[in-house]
């Protein structure tokens, strides 16, 4: 992933080396979202800027963007341990975009619907003999 992070960068820059404000604004979300993806528990906002570098208002502006792609979700809070109000989580969202699979086969057809938490929506075989079909009318 390092090489497609390096030739995204060196795509968003203009001749004079320097960062569109477009560019600096996918890369925020991308690091947000990958943070969030990665994460063993669901991280706070603070959490989060504190991992990346990046300040709590970007976070917050690039988290409120992910949610209403409704590619991120807030969490339950954790039970409070201590003053003061406990921060919400952040989780992908499982009920935002999917992924479609397909599998052409010679003798059946698959599809399958995968979420960003990586649950199958919907998976679906249909058994055919699908050598004499042409492609188009196979998925079809």
């Amino acid at each position: 992933m390092a090489v497609v992070w390096q030739c995204q960068a060196v795509n968003s820059t203009s001749s004079a080396g320097a960062v569109r404000q477009g560019s600096l604004r996918e890369l925020n979300l991308a690091v947000v979202l990958r943070r969030i993806a990665a994460a063993d528990r669901p991280p706070s906002r603070a959490e989060i800027a504190a991992g990346t570098g990046l300040t709590r208002a970007t976070v917050s502006a690039v988290v409120d963007d992910l949610i209403a792609g409704r590619l991120v979700a807030e969490a339950e809070p954790a039970p409070r341990t201590g003053a003061g109000r406990p921060a919400r989580g952040l989780v992908l969202a499982g009920d935002g975009p999917a992924g479609l699979g397909l599998e052409v086969n010679v003798d059946y057809l698959a599809a399958c619907v995968v979420d960003l938490t990586g649950t199958v929506r919907h998976h679906l075989v249909r058994r055919a003999d699908l050598r004499p079909v042409p492609p188009a009318d196979a998925l079809d």
